[in-house]
């Protein structure tokens, strides 16, 4: 069977290489192995673009704790609620991009990813199966992120959302062991937190 990754997902794991060209990627991965073939996963091909061709529609990037590679993909997928996302995996939670159906949170609310593999070695992204996001190769805005937290660190006001707060959210669980509610917003909880870094940094 003829198959390939989807141009959005290239173009992440593009991102990712540039940022770091020495990371681990023993976790990488996008298609599936017999394990994933015998049940619903968008590692198979199973999506067919205008040529026939079967297209995977999923990621997984090595966390790389030392590089940060986990939180980063987090923020730049999750955090800037990126149109072509349809949902990420990541430390036993998953972000959806859409309402799953009646009970569950809001789109982009983290909720407890209960299956098999609880990606904790790597981050899951998953594109929606639309040619015109899943081969879109806009560029996701690693770089961005990245900029964004050597600019501000993990400071957060109140009012401030999106990437490099997720990020900073992120960072602040790991490194000093906090459990903040990774969503991309400015609670008191957050904000707190962030403050207590800055005053432990001088």
């Amino acid at each position: 069977m003829s198959y390939r990754i989807a141009e959005s997902l290239d173009q992440i794991r593009d991102e990712v290489n540039a940022f770091r060209p020495g990371r681990d990627k023993l976790s990488d991965g996008w298609i599936g192995d017999p394990d994933h073939a015998s049940r619903s996963s968008d590692h198979n091909p199973w999506v067919k673009d205008s040529r026939g061709q079967g297209v995977v529609t999923a990621f997984d990037a090595d966390e790389d704790h030392d590089q940060h590679i986990g939180n980063l993909v987090l923020a730049a997928t999750v955090g800037r609620r990126d149109r072509r996302v349809k949902f990420v995996i990541y430390e036993r939670k998953i972000w959806r991009s859409y309402k799953n159906h009646s009970g569950h949170p809001a789109p982009w609310t983290p909720e407890p990813y209960t299956g098999p593999n609880a990606h904790a070695q790597h981050i899951h992204v998953s594109v929606l199966p639309d040619p015109r996001l899943y081969d879109d190769r806009s560029p996701w805005g690693i770089a961005g992120v990245v900029r964004d937290l050597d600019q501000k660190g993990t400071h957060m006001r109140r009012g401030d959302s999106g990437g490099r707060v997720l990020a900073s959210q992120a960072r602040l669980n790991w490194w000093r062991g906090e459990k903040l509610t990774q969503d991309g917003a400015t609670g008191r909880p957050s904000r707190r937190r962030s403050s207590a870094s800055r005053s432990t940094r001088g």
